[in-house]
């Protein structure tokens, strides 16, 4: 009977270390996944921060490095400084990093850019006003240079300015009934110069 005793303490006991032993290999697995997202934001708030990015932003291409997004709601026609019938476009660009795929903690807030642009159809050219580096909200204290007839640039094939150039053309053609240089406008003062 002894002997029976002595072997069903023995199962008992290897039963209860294994589960100790499980036991800690869940919680040391538990921690090893805690440190990896130790900063990550809770899933509910990337969904929240995805949505107001595509509210608020069309996308526009990708490269490499970076995803090219252009702001819909500040995006519009205007008419280039000290000119009376000329339209360019002024946009403003978000860039966000592609991550490198290396096994890094997330960092919260997040890093991005944001560039402002003119675009000149009638020449095929863009002026550079701007790039600010973000983390979390843009500030509104903006150091632009100002517009210069000089700063035009003319667009090189295949750049990186080509591809934000002809993507936002293409989007805001939708806003101008399908022109491509600038709003309709009243075709008596576009061609006659007479108001009415």
């Amino acid at each position: 009977m002894s002997k029976v005793f002595s072997i069903m303490l023995i199962c008992l006991l290897m039963v209860a270390g294994s589960a100790a032993a499980g036991e800690r290999n869940n919680t040391a697995s538990y921690n090893r996944l805690a440190d990896k997202f130790n900063h990550a934001q809770p899933a509910y708030e990337q969904e929240e921060e995805n949505n107001q990015i595509a509210d608020r932003y069309f996308k526009l291409m990708a490269d490499d490095s970076f995803v090219y997004y252009m702001d819909k709601k500040s995006a519009k026609w205007i008419l280039c400084p000290n000119s009376r019938d000329e339209y360019i476009v002024d946009v403003w660009i978000r860039l966000e990093p592609i991550a490198d795929g290396a096994d890094t903690k997330y960092s919260y807030p997040a890093k991005y850019y944001l560039e402002h642009y003119y675009l000149r159809p009638d020449k095929e050219q863009v002026q550079f006003l701007c790039e600010l580096e973000v983390t979390g909200r843009p500030d509104n204290n903006v150091n632009q240079r100002s517009y210069d007839p000089q700063n035009w640039e003319s667009l090189v094939p295949e750049s990186v300015e080509d591809g934000i150039y002809r993507a936002v053309l293409k989007k805001m053609k939708s806003k101008t009934g399908g022109l491509v240089n600038g709003p309709g406008g009243n075709i008596m003062e576009d061609w006659f110069r007479i108001s009415i």
